[in-house]
């Protein structure tokens, strides 16, 4: 049998019916609130004791509302003792204010006081620090050395540097004095005139060795002697394309053309026969047929039909055809080519020969092509020569 008794939330008062039989409460939210407000009924009240308001949302122990209730009560408390007791009343001494605190041992009012005091103290050490040490003058400016050790001999390091090279100057001076007076009578002056490689100007009062009348020209000329052969290096590595002869600008070091285009013309004029036949052997691998027509072949086909279409005789456009066509499965042997023109070739297409020639024609072709002999060719060459296409099936 189901319950049909009408359970409430004993907190916000809402219907828990729907709920397990053992709850009390809608939410956990709920549960909370209940029981601290049990706890809070349960409790005794605590007031604060500087402004004497209940203390609410603090721990038990708690006797102070705030932090600043607490400060004033610390601060009004020790201001009744020190009234009470004048002895022991201290002031800072640096401010002069009145001390307020539980330490007796203090002199400072803050730790600001106490931060400037210290540093007040050190700066009159350091004072007589330096009025004690004997006074000091700097060996090159000749001012007094300060903030520094008792052995200085230099007020800072720029003077010392600039004392150094004079000296270093000075002794170099003196050697070279020294050098003229011992190797005078032995090296009598030169009466040969010099002149500068770079600003060809004549050397004077220099080395008898020397070839530039200064360091600055020195470095010119070998900057500029440099660049030369940078530029020489430059020039050497350019290179240029076989067919249209512009620069080739790209990194690769074995490039011969500048693009594949210029690469495909170039092969075609200067090797035709390659070309054909490569593409030859393209087109009987999309139709299956083995076919080895090679260069040789296609000459002795020219020098049979006098380098002329057999058809119309023209000397222009020549190409060797199929004699019987390729689409019906007839490979390219010196026995089944002819050579024709261009135009005669469009006009045969695919047709078998007896339908393209006149009979005379035809039984002279015929004539002409079973005189020859067809060398003989291994298999293995065959396998070799093909190129690597993927055949396409033909409709």
């Amino acid at each position: 049998m189901e319950n049909n008794e009408i359970r409430i939330c004993l907190q916000c008062g809402i219907d828990i019916s729907s709920k397990i039989s053992s709850a009390k409460y809608c939410s956990g939210v709920c549960r909370d609130k209940h029981k601290w407000q049990k706890q809070k009924s349960s409790r005794p009240a605590v007031f604060c004791r500087q402004c004497k308001k209940e203390i609410t949302g603090k721990p038990k122990n708690a006797k102070y509302c705030s932090s600043e209730c607490r400060e004033d009560y610390w601060h009004t408390m020790l201001k009744n003792k020190n009234r009470d007791s004048p002895e022991t009343a201290k002031n800072c001494k640096l401010c002069g204010k009145e001390i307020l605190g539980r330490n007796t041992k203090a002199k400072y009012c803050s730790r600001k006081c106490k931060h400037a005091a210290t540093n007040e103290k050190l700066k009159t050490k350091r004072k007589e620090k330096i009025e004690s040490r004997p006074k000091n003058f700097c060996l090159y400016c000749g001012g007094q050395i300060l903030k520094r050790r008792a052995d200085a001999i230099y007020c800072s390091k720029q003077c010392r540097e600039f004392d150094r090279k004079i000296k270093k100057a000075d002794s170099l001076a003196l050697y070279h004095k020294q050098y003229r007076i011992t190797h005078k009578k032995s090296k009598p002056k030169s009466k040969i005139k010099k002149y500068c490689l770079h600003c060809e100007k004549r050397i004077v009062g220099r080395n008898i060795r020397a070839k530039y009348c200064s360091e600055l020209c020195l470095s010119l000329y070998y900057i500029k002697k440099r660049s030369d052969k940078v530029k020489g290096e430059k020039e050497k590595n350019r290179r240029f394309c076989l067919h249209c002869k512009n620069e080739i600008t790209y990194m690769n070091a074995k490039a011969k053309y500048c693009s594949t285009i210029c690469g495909a013309s170039y092969r075609q004029k200067k090797f035709p026969e390659k070309l054909r036949e490569k593409d030859r052997r393209r087109r009987s691998l999309v139709l299956k047929v083995n076919e080895y027509f090679t260069a040789a072949d296609e000459a002795f086909t020219f020098t049979l039909f006098n380098n002329k279409c057999f058809n119309c005789g023209k000397d222009k456009d020549l190409c060797v055809d199929h004699v019987k066509p390729l689409s019906k499965g007839n490979a390219l042997t010196r026995k089944n080519a002819c050579i024709l023109c261009k135009s005669c070739n469009s006009s045969k297409s695919d047709k078998n020969p007896e339908d393209f020639y006149t009979k005379e024609k035809f039984s002279e072709l015929m004539n002409i092509l079973n005189s020859i002999e067809e060398p003989i060719i291994d298999i293995s060459i065959l396998e070799l020569s093909t190129i690597k296409i993927q055949p396409q099936e033909v409709n």
